[in-house]
């Protein structure tokens, strides 16, 4: 009698199959970054939050405190003049310009 023997067969369609599942991977990450840059490139919303984040805006807020859950202090400079407004409550309620106050900074 003779011996079987084991023949090995390497199977090939499913290393093909392997090289095409990574390849698609890979082309489905690449399409999601060109699309990624090219929303970030020409999407107007985007631009316009560039353009707010430029130094020579008029309007900054200096600090905020917060007094309790409602209401808080907010230090602004509007055109070089700072003010300190109370919001929160049923109103904002503008407290004084600072200009009129004397302080240790002008001393």
């Amino acid at each position: 009698m003779r011996k079987q023997q084991k023949v090995t067969v390497v199977n090939m369609a499913t290393e093909i199959d392997l090289m095409r599942w990574m390849l698609a991977i890979a082309v489905t990450a690449g399409l999601l970054g060109v699309f990624a840059y090219v929303l970030k490139r020409f999407n107007p919303v985007l631009g316009q939050v560039k353009k707010f984040q430029k130094e020579d805006r008029q309007l900054k807020i200096i600090e905020t405190l917060t007094l309790d859950t409602k209401r808080r202090l907010v230090l602004l400079d509007c055109a070089g003049e700072k003010r300190l407004i109370l919001m929160g409550g049923q109103t904002d309620i503008e407290l004084q310009p600072l200009s009129s106050i004397k302080g240790k900074e002008d001393s």
